[in-house]
């Protein structure tokens, strides 16, 4: 048993090898407990794997101090193996078990396991070892780590507390622009770039730095701009970076000759390469080659899947957006080859998204696939609620844009005019969103005009449309969404007018409620 622990842990080890280790372990364990386990391994060998921790502990102490020695450096070496993530979370969720036992702790540089625990993306563990080595030597590449992981964590107080703290302790800090991008801050983030892109506007690091804040922004235009400009001066190592967020910048613009350039520079066996050609076979209806794409990058996640999963749920929920965005592209491809099949299709993208979590960016990603084939004109329904979600998470400016391309104009350049009434609905959102970036009385005054010059006068005529004929099932439907979107407009009129008063008086607000 003490040979086969000395061997597994190579460079070259192998899934085979790892589940031989779990039975041996329970073989030559010293509790009989565990060894009466044995038998039921060999049938389940899930057993052996669930009882690796406990029989690794009770082996590990019947060990020679030299050959503890030579398994920790083993093990060490089985902790970097690339691309099998399942050994690296072994490895540790052994040394977490350990310092909970008497036994412990593993002897391996916490150093060590948290570099490896964020190359996992094991981040709760990575927060544990950073923290640790926080505590001891606070460094600023340690901070900026706790950072990105605090903010991977979803905990940005706590990524904003660190910023905060080492601005005041900490002589050689030094914030930067970066620091802002790991916190999610990407208007702060890019206004820091611009300004030095001024200053140096062929700096590469530059440049990618305003690419990441425009992708994040949904800046479509101004990223493909930035792309372009930057690809005729770029070298060749540099347009390998930027290639990835410029294939999404040409499909968020639907500029399919662009993106054909640019994806040819991503790999095919990476994650992005398949799956930025797979959308490009779609778009050119080759649709053998855009099965096969969609698999390999399925086949290309499934390693990451299995490596978060044993985290948890919520570690592994952005990588499974990413397979969610594979199956939406398989759907695409049954929305254009069956069109009966699209009403369905698309009541059941509906449905799926309200299951989705509210974030910005997994919607993003998502909704930038349907795009391929549906339009904000033509599902209103799903780009409204988008802009809602980001009008709420505070990107005023991603839901400017979106009620832009439903509505067609952009109303900001001549809010002396009313807004068109052309889509009732995307009319009502942005005058939340006026509402919503502190032009409360502009809001007011452009909601109040639309309601009494267009949607109670549009109403009236629909019940007189549906009174007098009442087998028209349409106009009634029609009727009864203009009717309750007429009783949320008054509503807000409501609260809006009890809001910007200084003495609110009653009568007023009682008449729009």
């Amino acid at each position: 048993m003490q040979n086969e622990l000395l061997v597994i842990p190579h460079v070259n080890v192998s899934l085979c090898r790892y589940n031989r280790l779990c039975s041996e372990l329970l073989k030559a364990s010293p509790s009989p407990a565990l060894r009466a386990c044995w038998k039921v391994a060999q049938r389940h060998s899930q057993l052996a794997k669930d009882l690796f921790n406990a029989s690794f502990v009770s082996c590990w102490t019947e060990l020679e101090a030299p050959q503890q020695d030579e398994l920790i450096w083993s093990l060490e070496q089985a902790l970097t193996v690339p691309d099998l993530p399942e050994i690296s979370q072994t490895v540790l969720n052994l040394a977490e078990f350990m310092e909970h036992c008497d036994k412990g702790p593993l002897p391996i540089d916490p150093v060590r396991l948290g570099d490896q625990a964020i190359i996992c993306r094991a981040y709760a563990k990575a927060l544990h070892y950073k923290e640790t080595e926080f505590l001891k030597n606070p460094t600023v590449p340690v901070l900026e780590s706790l950072i990105s992981i605090n903010n991977k964590l979803g905990q940005k107080e706590a990524a904003t507390g660190l910023l905060e703290w080492g601005g005041k302790n900490l002589k050689d800090l030094k914030v930067h622009e970066r620091w802002y991008e790991k916190l999610h801050d990407w208007e702060k983030a890019l206004k820091i770039y611009e300004a030095k892109s001024k200053d140096s506007p062929d700096d590469p690091e530059i440049a990618l730095g305003r690419m990441r804040c425009l992708e994040n922004l949904g800046e479509w235009s101004d990223l493909h701009t930035v792309a372009e400009a930057q690809w005729a001066v770029a070298e060749d190592p540099t347009k390998m970076r930027m290639s990835r967020m410029a294939a999404a910048a040409a499909l968020g613009r639907q500029d399919w000759i662009a993106m054909a350039k640019y994806v040819q520079l991503l790999p095919r066996e990476s994650q992005d390469g398949a799956f930025y050609r797979a959308v490009l076979c779609v778009h050119r209806q080759q649709w053998t080659e855009a099965q096969e794409l969609i698999d390999l990058t399925r086949d290309l996640l499934d390693t990451e899947v299995t490596s978060l999963s044993l985290e948890s749920y919520q570690r592994a929920y952005p990588t499974m957006v990413a397979v969610q965005m594979l199956a939406e592209l398989e759907e695409v491809i049954e929305f254009k080859l069956l069109p009966e099949r699209q009403p369905v299709v698309k009541e059941m993208w509906w449905k799926r998204l309200q299951s989705c979590q509210r974030v910005v960016e997994d919607w993003q990603r998502i909704m930038n696939v349907r795009s391929v084939v549906i339009s904000p004109q033509t599902d209103q329904r799903t780009w409204l609620k988008y802009a809602s979600l980001c009008r709420n998470s505070g990107r005023l400016h991603l839901s400017h844009r979106t009620l832009v391309e439903i509505l067609g104009v952009d109303p900001s350049k001549n809010l002396d005019h009313p807004l068109p009434t052309e889509h009732p609905q995307a009319t009502f959102a942005y005058c939340k969103h006026l509402w919503t970036a502190e032009q409360k009385t502009t809001a007011f005054d452009q909601l109040q005009f639309f309601v009494r010059k267009f949607l109670h006068p549009r109403t009236l005529q629909l019940a007189r449309e549906a009174q007098g004929n009442k087998e028209d099932k349409a106009k009634a439907q029609q009727f009864e969404e203009m009717g309750k979107l007429l009783a949320r407009c008054y509503h807000k009129l409501g609260h809006w007018q009890e809001n910007i008063q200084v003495r609110p008086q009653l009568n007023p607000i009682l008449v729009l409620f």
